[in-house]
């Protein structure tokens, strides 16, 4: 069991998976973009944990992620599109979106 008000360092899905069920309120993150950045060979299992993330959020839980895209697994898993804030950044980057999903009852 983790502890509340500690920082901890380790991989998330192992780290979120000591976690009690609808324990958390409010998860965000960013995930890695498709093949646009490269992380010394670490891949990210964001399916695995977007399950995660619906097993520790409480009901009607929210998550937040820096992505313009609803993920096919967000609609497998019964996420509802709470909404998106869209800005341009003042660099050569596309404009950026942030998604807000809410957990299904």
């Amino acid at each position: 069991m983790l502890e509340i008000n500690q920082i901890y360092c380790g991989n998330n899905l192992d780290l979120i998976k000591q976690l009690d069920n609808n324990c958390i309120d409010l998860t965000v993150t960013s995930p890695p973009y498709d093949n646009l950045r490269t992380y010394n060979g670490f891949e990210w299992d964001f399916e695995g944990l977007a399950k995660e993330c619906a097993r520790v959020l409480k009901q009607d839980g929210v998550l937040v992620f820096l992505d313009t895209r609803i993920p096919m697994w967000a609609k497998a898993d019964g996420w509802k599109l709470k909404g998106t804030i869209g800005f341009n950044q003042s660099t050569q980057h596309r404009t950026r979106t942030i998604t807000i999903l809410e957990k299904s009852r």
